[in-house]
């Protein structure tokens, strides 16, 4: 956390020398890979995924190897 927040100030210093920052705004988003894994998905394919159909129970199980995931 303390190298991100060293990192934006170093930008902010460097943009200040030619305009002044009065304000700043952040945006921390999480980016999708999923395209890059199989650039075949598009529309409906895309949205549904792997594991479309498969409730939460089950799928919670699969990752689990139906074991408790607390006593692993």
């Amino acid at each position: 956390m303390e190298s991100r927040i060293a990192n934006i100030l170093t930008w902010v210093r460097r943009m200040g020398h030619g305009c002044p920052v009065g304000t700043l705004s952040l945006e921390l988003v999480k980016f999708d890979t999923a395209p890059l894994a199989d650039p075949s998905l598009v529309g409906a394919a895309y949205q549904q995924g792997i594991r479309e159909g498969m409730e939460i129970r089950e799928y919670l199980l699969h990752k689990w190897q139906r074991r408790c995931a607390y006593c692993q």
